[in-house]
């Protein structure tokens, strides 16, 4: 039997009914506090979000902020290192120019070393390398004109590309300035008019600068640096093959030269590794049947090779601990700042070959191994003196 229509539409009624008597329950309970855990959760979850975690909703700054902050802090530079370097056709290639200058009041200085026929350091079989070391001195004029000329160039945000130049001319040009917001660098290796384009690096962004601002910039500094007056100078020593060469005959590797080379000024001195040590003897097994040669001809070259008593006493210096060092920037390392050894071992029928560039310089070692992973250690402090003995007669 179909029930009446109003008891049929009961159950709704109290289904409604009962709905409005819990939504006024609650929202009495909500104005009269009765119940409020909930809501200052709610508001300390969001302002805990906005407050405790700014970095989230902090926009991080595009490519043209972040070079407009940097190039506006130009004037407030600390430091600036210059590597001028060119090689191509020439008899005195190629030519290196590096400057280390800090900041002192409105100007700057430091030391610089100009070198030319850097080829002879390794082949040994043109004239004598020479160099030039002095220290430079930048007045506070010529430091204001070049960081205003600098902070006001035109950049793009993009990749640098060298446009298709001319043979036998091969610059490499790298300013980097140490200011507030951090270390900018102006570098280029096109062999165009003013050496144009030229790439800007800062915060891991790459940048062009399509004119021959920075050319011009770096133009200011020349009556500071005479850098062409002091590079005719060596080509001059070196056509007349007057002056005092680096190394006294081109046969003669640059570890035994006469006066010593100037060292380079931006060769960084690697720091120590806390509890880190390597006994290069134990490691290489070096006590097994080991030849050592250097990385220049030299009349008792071999002899040092068959010598046994001479490689035994390499063979025992470097049979102790030698604490590691940072790496520093062991790619600077020239062999005008040292020598390269070579120590070929064979143990067992097998023959390996070990390397270590030592800089005397830093009194440092940096070694490889096939595809082992170079690392670098303080070296013996005898090194020298015995090498010294062994391969220049000294």
């Amino acid at each position: 039997m179909i029930p009446p229509a109003h008891q049929r539409h009961r159950p709704i009624v109290l289904l409604l009914t009962l709905s409005l008597l819990i939504g006024c329950s609650q929202s009495q309970a909500t104005t009269t506090g009765t119940t409020t855990a909930a809501i200052p959760r709610v508001t300390f979850t969001v302002r805990s979000s906005a407050t405790a975690r700014p970095s989230a909703t902090r926009a991080t700054p595009s490519a043209e902020e972040s070079i407009r902050a940097a190039l506006a802090a130009l004037p407030a530079t600390s430091a600036l290192t210059i590597t001028d370097d060119w090689s191509g056709f020439s008899a005195t290639s190629p030519h290196e120019a590096h400057y280390r200058l800090t900041r002192q009041g409105d100007g700057f200085d430091g030391p610089s070393r100009l070198v030319i026929n850097g080829g002879a350091r390794i082949t040994g079989d043109k004239d004598s390398p020479r160099a030039s070391s002095q220290e430079i001195t930048i007045p506070a004029e010529l430091a204001r004109q070049l960081l205003s000329l600098l902070a006001n160039v035109t950049v793009r945000a993009g990749e640098y590309t060298v446009p298709p130049g001319h043979s036998d001319d091969y610059p490499l040009v790298t300013l980097i300035l140490d200011t507030p917001a951090g270390p900018l660098t102006f570098h280029t290796t096109s062999n165009a008019p003013q050496r144009v384009p030229w790439q800007v690096r800062f915060d891991g962004r790459s940048y062009v600068v399509a004119d021959d601002t920075p050319q011009r910039a770096l133009a200011l500094l020349e009556p500071a640096l005479r850098q062409r007056e002091r590079f005719t100078a060596l080509d001059r020593q070196a056509a007349s093959r007057t002056g005092t060469p680096i190394a006294s005959r081109p046969a003669t590797p640059l570890f035994c030269q006469h006066p010593a080379a100037p060292g380079d000024p931006l060769t960084v001195a690697p720091s120590p590794l806390a509890g880190q040590t390597t006994n290069p003897t134990a490691m290489y097994g070096l006590t097994a049947r080991t030849i050592v040669t250097y990385n220049a001809p030299v009349e008792d070259n071999s002899a040092a090779r068959r010598n046994a008593s001479r490689v035994a006493a390499l063979v025992m210096l470097l049979d102790q601990p030698l604490p590691h060092l940072a790496e520093g920037n062991p790619d600077s390392w020239s062999a005008y700042d040292g020598i390269t050894i070579t120590l070929e071992t064979f143990a067992e029928s097998q023959h390996t070959i070990i390397t270590a560039r030592y800089n005397v310089q830093l009194g440092a070692l940096r070694w490889y191994r096939g595809n082992d992973a170079p690392f670098v250690t303080l070296a013996p402090p005898a090194l020298r003196a015995l090498i010294l003995a062994d391969l220049c007669g000294v």
